[in-house]
């Protein structure tokens, strides 16, 4: 019974934990996203967009550490 309680309250925290790694993800993928349309209508230097990736890369591999 206690084990089980204890389960009950860990699991909403668990799933909210979870939903905003997926999130953060989501806002990674978009921004990079971004930044590909940016470098192909020449809005922005292969440069700035190689920057931008490997920001992205580095917040990706952070996110799924967790």
């Amino acid at each position: 019974m206690i084990i089980g309680n204890a389960y009950k309250k860990q699991m909403p925290q668990q799933q909210n934990g979870s939903k905003q790694v997926i999130d953060e993800m989501n806002k990674v993928n978009e921004r990079l996203t971004k930044a590909r349309d940016l470098l192909l209508s020449k809005d922005i230097d292969p440069i700035d967009y190689r920057t931008i990736k490997t920001e992205c890369e580095i917040n990706s591999f952070v996110l799924k550490q967790n």
